[in-house]
């Protein structure tokens, strides 16, 4: 069977259940899906390319753990390297705040004016529909975790950085005049960013602008 494991790092063996040794030789195809051959990996991409996917495994003890992968083909020739790691506390926390932020969504988007939310990491949580067509993204697209420099161009990336920079070292609300390019061009702002606290930690802020 294809797919025999050559080696194995210390975390990949915690994830299967296995030390190294026991996992050495066996097929990563007896820890996937029933409804899922190692060859499904690597399907439809050509030998070089990676591919990205999520997928469900079954470890020794027959626990489920959901595991993110990057796989690429022929890494060394003749053999193929798979980067994976647990995203099953992610994905619960991820459906948790859905949960908690759908309804706000509904109420942000009724909002005349650009309103979102943003973690202490950068990443955002959640934005409006007229902050969306400010800045030209897709009502589909999603936003969820994704950074100033994933949805902007590296000027205006900087400019909301610096922005939250200070709300998140200061844990103090500001308001900043700004000039910002959005699909109609250069407009002029008056923003207003809070923070929000977990346990007195500013944990992610606010801003309307």
């Amino acid at each position: 069977q294809e797919g025999h494991i050559l080696d194995v790092n210390a975390e990949a063996a915690r994830t299967y259940g296995l030390d190294k040794q026991q996992l050495l030789g066996r097929s990563i195809g007896e820890f996937l899906p029933d409804n899922l051959c190692y060859d499904t990996i690597w399907e439809n991409i050509p030998n070089t390319d990676t591919r990205h996917c999520e997928l469900s495994i079954q470890n020794a003890s027959g626990g489920q753990r959901l595991v993110e992968c990057t796989a690429q083909a022929n890494f060394v020739p003749g053999q193929s390297l798979i980067i994976s790691r647990g995203i099953t506390k992610r994905k619960e926390r991820e459906r948790v705040l859905d949960s908690r932020t759908r309804q706000p969504q509904a109420v942000i988007d009724n909002v005349d004016a650009a309103m979102w939310i943003r973690e202490a990491d950068d990443g955002y949580v959640m934005v409006n529909q007229n902050f969306r067509e400010m800045f030209g993204i897709n009502y589909g697209t999603p936003v969820r975790g994704e950074t100033a420099d994933d949805l902007f161009p590296a000027g205006i990336a900087s400019q909301f950085r610096a922005n939250h920079q200070r709300v998140w070292e200061t844990g103090e609300s500001i308001e900043v005049e700004e000039t910002v390019e959005t699909t109609d061009g250069p407009r002029e702002f008056m923003t207003r960013i809070c923070p929000i606290f977990d346990e007195k930690t500013v944990s992610a802020a606010c801003g309307i602008a």
